[in-house]
């Protein structure tokens, strides 16, 4: 629950410019997470993409914990807003696809 308060404002920060819609979706079971291809919480996709391009290749699913890296270098909890802006645009360019054609 700490890491969904510390998380939700900024893809709220991030979608502020656009006219994009904030889904939030929980993840209840192993099995859920393996269907989902959910790598932990919390994950942020974009048109369900995930926002952290070093992530779209991972296969490690299941109910965790996850972190991001920092423009700073080290660890946080969860994906900067940074990043999502970056997801966001990458997806617009790609039309609703980051990471798509080369871009990430």
């Amino acid at each position: 629950m700490r890491r969904r308060r510390a998380t939700a404002p900024r893809p709220t920060a991030a979608l502020r410019p656009t006219a994009s819609e904030l889904r939030l979706r929980r993840v209840e079971s192993a099995e859920e997470a393996r269907e989902a291809c959910f790598l932990g919480s919390p994950s942020v996709r974009i048109d369900g993409v995930d926002v952290e391009p070093a992530a779209r290749t991972r296969t490690d699913f299941g109910l965790q914990c996850r972190v991001y890296p920092c423009a700073q270098g080290g660890l946080e909890g969860a994906p900067s807003v940074d990043m999502i802006r970056a997801a966001l645009e990458a997806s617009s360019v790609n039309g609703g696809r980051p990471g798509v054609n080369g871009a990430s």
